[in-house]
């Protein structure tokens, strides 16, 4: 089954336990150099939401653009979510092929702008394909903080769990539009 990897910690739900809590001044620009770089993404699958498709240093600046929008004192908090979208190594053929793989990543990532800016890039550089999804976790409508609590996970695991089904499903031709 396809896995939504939600920083920081906790296994059991399929969060990604890692050390960076994405608070320094250039946490985005740097998580979109590591995003964009060319040798885990030969095919260059990007998607943009809100945010320029131009240089990692524009990106951050629209982050913060949102932020200081809506007031939000920045110092010390996350300037972005990291979330790591992956199939297991044989799954992309279940979904029908990396096109449908990467749409599916894509109609997600749509899910999520319609509240946040964010970014995505598809990796290729391992067994599994996976894309690399960073967020604003600043609500450009609302102003308020994303929060990460289990309900929120449950919502995001639910919407992965539905589109790898619906793909899988579908592989007559049928996609969603």
């Amino acid at each position: 089954m396809a896995k939504l990897n939600v920083n920081p910690q906790n296994p059991k739900d399929r969060k990604y336990f890692h050390d960076h809590n994405y608070s320094n001044e250039n946490a985005v620009s740097i998580l979109a150099r590591y995003a964009f770089n060319d040798s885990k993404t030969p095919s260059k699958i990007r998607g943009f939401y809100g945010t320029p498709n131009s240089s990692p240093e524009c990106i951050q600046n629209s982050f913060a653009t949102i932020a200081n929008i809506h007031d939000k004192d920045m110092i010390g908090h996350r300037k972005a979510e990291h979330f790591i979208f992956s199939f297991q190594h044989d799954e992309v053929d279940e979904v029908g092929e990396i096109q449908n793989a990467t749409r599916i990543i894509d109609l997600y990532c749509q899910s999520l702008a319609s509240e946040h800016q964010l970014f995505y890039s598809v990796h290729e550089d391992k067994k599994h394909l996976h894309a690399h999804i960073v967020i604003n976790p600043i609500n450009y409508r609302t102003g308020k903080r994303m929060q990460k609590n289990r309900a929120f996970l449950n919502e995001q695991l639910k919407t992965v769990d539905e589109l790898v089904d619906f793909f899988k499903d579908n592989q007559d031709g049928n996609t969603l539009t």
